[in-house]
């Protein structure tokens, strides 16, 4: 059992992708915008506790 699984999540993605932007932490929301290359859009990511036991993970380009 993990003690907070948003946390850990939002240390996966932070772990997977070097070149994230952690902007938003809180208890029950983590954001991340995934840096592109010049000219090409962002991708956010958000993370959030939807209830006890489910979270639930946006990816939006």
């Amino acid at each position: 059992m993990l003690a907070d699984p948003l946390q850990e999540l939002g240390a996966d993605i932070a772990a997977c992708f070097p070149e994230v932007l952690h902007d938003v932490n809180t208890p029950t929301r983590q954001h991340f915008a995934l840096r592109r290359a010049a000219g090409q859009r962002a991708i956010a990511m958000t993370a959030t506790t939807e209830a006890p036991n489910t979270v639930r993970l946006l990816v939006v380009r």
